[in-house]
């Protein structure tokens, strides 16, 4: 999950980031979970088909957890977690 080649933090939109991870890794898009506080981004990437915890306050644990209990949400669903 954190392994250096797939790091994919640069600018541009996010479906690109999470395309890449996807291809890289062999996981659908369906099996992921994207964090962001910015509602932009979490739109974006919610088109592809991603689940998505919108995390205005950051990525905290409460939120992580909050997040993974509702995982996984309908193809391309927000989850607002605080």
């Amino acid at each position: 999950m954190f392994d250096s080649n797939l790091i994919e933090i640069y600018y541009g939109n996010k479906q690109n980031h999470l395309k890449a991870i996807a291809d890289k890794t062999g996981f659908e898009l369906t099996e992921m979970i994207f964090f962001d506080n910015q509602m932009d981004n979490c739109r974006d990437v919610a088109q592809i088909g991603v689940t998505v915890a919108y995390t205005p306050s950051g990525v905290t644990r409460e939120a992580f957890d909050k997040a993974l209990e509702g995982f996984p949400a309908q193809k391309g669903q927000i989850v607002k977690v605080k």
